[in-house]
């Protein structure tokens, strides 16, 4: 949209300026139509053209006025639903900003490091050691939790990775959980099928996976308390989409 001007060209669906409906847009003689959530984003957008002040064949600024009044209250019969529907498509690139990821240690899920958002570098490695686990880990741990449950139907996040001498147990990959039930994961199962440098991680389901919580955890070492740990890990970005209200 643009304000209105006394050279109002701005192109449209129509090609030529075209005369106003005479009445509101609720008056009868009315048809009911069904439409699915997904396509009201899109419907609202089509509509708003119908503000465009070169839509309307007046010279009266007046009725120009009317025509987009009535385009309003049109416009406002397509609110969009409330529920989980409207398809999303996510990028988060780390080196830029940390979005909505945190290093927090969110309730179920319990990590043994954190990292660090970095400008220019991503989620950065950092390390823990404690009596608890017996060891000291080198790692990122980060967790994407909108607080309601959405449709993943794919997920990619790039990681850039330098292991380290140790043995590392864990799995290091992307884990899917709605509430405490994990869902889904994608990891490497074993440390040695960690590819060195940069790397990507990927899901893929066009039927989707219902989801409340995104974990990403990666692994760079593993060593008993008293060594210390090698080598680093980045993850630089996350891109996902579906469908259903999302924080991006």
């Amino acid at each position: 949209m643009r304000p209105d001007t006394s050279s109002p060209f701005t192109p449209g669906s129509f090609r030529i300026p075209v005369p106003p409906p005479t009445v509101d847009p609720d008056a009868g003689p009315t048809k009911t139509v069904t439409v699915s959530c997904q396509w009201l984003p899109y419907i609202r957008g089509a509509l708003y053209q119908l503000l465009l002040q070169y839509t309307w064949t007046q010279d009266d600024p007046a009725l120009v006025a009317l025509a987009q009044q009535r385009a309003n209250s049109l416009i406002s019969f397509f609110d969009e639903c409330s529920s989980a529907d409207i398809p999303f498509a996510c990028f988060e690139d780390f080196i830029l900003s940390a979005g909505p990821w945190t290093n927090e240690n969110v309730s179920p899920y319990s990590p043994a490091f954190f990292g660090v958002q970095s400008l220019g570098a991503g989620w950065v490695s950092t390390d823990a050691c404690a009596s608890a686990f017996g060891d000291c880990k080198r790692g990122v741990f980060i967790i994407f939790q909108p607080g309601h449950t959405f449709t993943l139907t794919y997920f990619k996040t790039v990681i850039d990775m330098n292991k380290g001498p140790g043995t590392v147990p864990e799995e290091s990959g992307v884990y899917f959980y709605n509430g405490a039930t994990q869902v889904h994961k994608e990891v490497y199962s074993d440390w040695s099928l960690i590819p060195e440098g940069t790397s990507e991680i990927v899901y893929s389901n066009p039927a989707g996976i219902t989801i409340d919580t995104i974990l990403i955890q990666i692994i760079c070492d593993d060593l008993l308390i008293g060594q210390t740990p090698d080598g680093g890990c980045h993850v630089l970005s996350a891109a996902y989409q579906g469908a259903g209200l999302t924080s991006c």
